[in-house]
């Protein structure tokens, strides 16, 4: 009977007894998700708080992007907690985190300073009376025309990556780098060719990298 037992739990003399691999160590993995997630809505809150100047109508911007966001952010989990997409499938422990959950958290933060940083060293450039109808191009604006956008990207590809793995991760790294390049960037291009003429010209000619230094 015992051996049956231990047939019906696993196959193979080293296969783990089922309540063994229901106790499984996922208490680091909780948290980096429960960070995760206080991150993303302290960050939604700061800026809809402190760094939104500009009007976010509620049909065409404010409910699209809310609706994407929360899509996106709930197939993460939903990656994250599924055996066959998890990035932890197979693992009896979690003592070590895997090397795509590292690298995800560091794109992450990295990202998400990066999109933190760059709005509000905006928003503060644009609350002073002087800088009206100038061009932005000081701090992390240095390094990149729309750095806030490379750091957008980066965050969401971190995050899937720690989610699903190093395929996910860079699939939604590509996926929102090109809505960023083929849609988001051209027609805030055109906005602020129209607004500055040639200081953003000039701007163009000076940072010559788009969202992220470096790469593009």
């Amino acid at each position: 009977m015992a051996d049956a037992t231990h047939e019906a739990e696993g196959a193979g003399p080293d296969a783990k007894p089922a309540r063994d691999l229901i106790k499984r160590g996922v208490k680091r993995p909780n948290k980096l998700g429960t960070l995760t997630f206080v991150g993303l809505r302290a960050l939604d809150i700061y800026w809809l708080v402190s760094l939104s100047n500009e009007e976010f109508p509620a049909l065409s911007a404010a409910v699209p992007v809310s609706a994407y966001n929360s899509l996106v952010n709930s197939l993460n989990a939903l990656l994250f907690l599924a055996s066959t997409t998890s990035v932890l499938a197979g693992r009896d422990t979690v003592d070590r985190l895997p090397l795509p959950v590292l690298v995800g958290a560091a794109l992450f933060a990295v990202g998400m300073a990066l999109e933190t940083v760059s709005e509000h060293q905006r928003k503060v450039f644009k609350d002073r009376p002087a800088n009206e109808g100038k061009v932005m191009k000081t701090g992390l604006w240095r390094l990149a025309r729309h750095i806030n956008y490379g750091g957008y990207a980066l965050w969401r590809a971190g995050y899937c990556m720690a989610a699903s793995g190093w395929v996910g991760g860079l699939a939604m790294g590509l996926l929102q780098s090109y809505d960023f390049v083929g849609r988001a960037v051209p027609v805030l291009d055109r906005y602020c060719s129209g607004r500055y003429g040639a200081q953003w010209a000039q701007f163009k000619r000076e940072v010559p990298y788009v969202i992220l230094p470096g790469i593009y």
